[in-house]
C-alpha cells in the first residue's frame, strides 16, 4: 500500500536509529533505501515470563509423543503444507505413535487460505489431526511444555514468538532454512529443513523426534532474545554496531 511506504520513509527520516531482530533484515532495508543507522539487538522476549506462566517442564523423553503447529492458519504460514506432511507421514505410517496437533488462541480456526479450515476439520474428523481452539496462554504453554517437536513452515518469519516460546520450555523447533530462521537457531542443521520440500521437512523431522538436540542448544533462541532489550540499552547508548 502506498500509505505504509510513506510511513516507513517517515520512521527512516526522523528515527536516530532503527533496532532489528535479525541481520538478513538491515540487507532488506537498505535494499528499499532506508539510510538512518541499523542496529541487530534481537526480538524483545522473557524467557523467565514463560517459565513463571507455564511451569516446570517435563524432560523430553518423559513427554506426550507429540508434534504441535502453533502458527497462524493463513497463507504465509503454509498450513496446507503441514497438513501434506501430516497425510505423508499417516499414509507411510511413519511416527505412528505420535499425535499432530494444532493450536489457536482464536474461538475457532481461521483463515485466509482457501479450504485450509475445511481441509483441517476433515482431517480431524479422519483422525490425523488433533486441534485446540481458544487457547489462553497458560492452555498453550501446558501443551507446548508436553511436546516433542514445534513444527513451523512459516514464508515470512525472521525471528518466530512461536519458536522463542518452544526454545524457553525446552521443546526444539523444526523450521525452513529461510530468511532469518537459520541465524535464529545459530544455524544448527539438526532444526532446519530446505523451504518448500516436503521430502525433507519429514525426513528432519523424524530424525529430530529420535535425536533432539540437548537441551542447551534447543535454549539458545530464548536465552538470547531474551536479553534484548539489554543489547537495545546498549546499543542505544553508545553507538555501536550501527549498520
Amino acid at each position: 500500500d502506498r500509505w505504509m511506504r510513506c510511513y516507513e520513509m517517515m520512521v527512516d527520516r526522523t528515527c536516530s536509529g532503527i533496532f532489528l531482530a535479525s541481520s538478513c533484515q538491515v540487507d532488506m532495508l537498505r535494499a528499499a533505501m532506508f539510510d538512518a543507522p541499523l542496529h541487530v539487538a534481537g526480538l524483545p522476549f522473557d524467557g523467565d515470563e514463560v517459565r513463571q506462566r507455564a511451569g516446570e517442564a517435563l524432560l523430553l523423553h518423559r513427554r506426550k509423543k507429540r508434534v504441535i503447529f502453533a502458527s497462524r492458519w493463513d497463507a504465509e504460514k503454509q498450513p496446507h503444507f503441514w497438513m501434506d506432511l501430516v497425510e505423508h507421514v499417516r499414509r507411510n505410517k511413519l511416527m505412528e505413535d505420535y499425535t499432530f496437533e494444532v493450536c489457536t488462541g482464536a474461538k475457532a480456526l481461521r483463515s485466509n487460505t482457501p479450504n485450509a479450515v475445511d481441509r483441517a476439520y476433515a482431517m480431524e474428523r479422519a483422525g490425523l489431526l488433533v486441534i485446540h481452539e481458544d487457547l489462553g496462554k497458560a492452555d498453550y504453554y501446558a501443551i507446548l511444555k508436553d511436546s516433542r517437536v514445534q513444527f513451523n513452515c512459516a514464508l515470512q518469519d525472521f525471528v518466530s514468538y512461536t519458536l522463542l516460546e518452544a526454545s524457553a520450555l525446552g521443546t526444539p523447533s523444526l523450521l525452513p532454512a529461510y530468511l532469518s530462521m537459520p541465524e535464529a537457531v545459530f544455524n544448527n542443521a539438526d532444526q532446519l529443513y530446505c523451504p518448500w520440500s516436503l521430502e525433507d521437512a519429514v525426513r528432519q523431522l523424524l530424525a529430530l523426534a529420535k535425536t533432539p538436540p540437548p537441551r542447551e542448544v534447543v535454549a539458545m533462541p530464548s536465552n538470547y532474545h531474551s536479553a534484548t532489550f539489554h543489547r537495545m540499552f546498549v546499543l542505544r547508548n553508545t553507538g555501536k554496531n550501527g549498520a
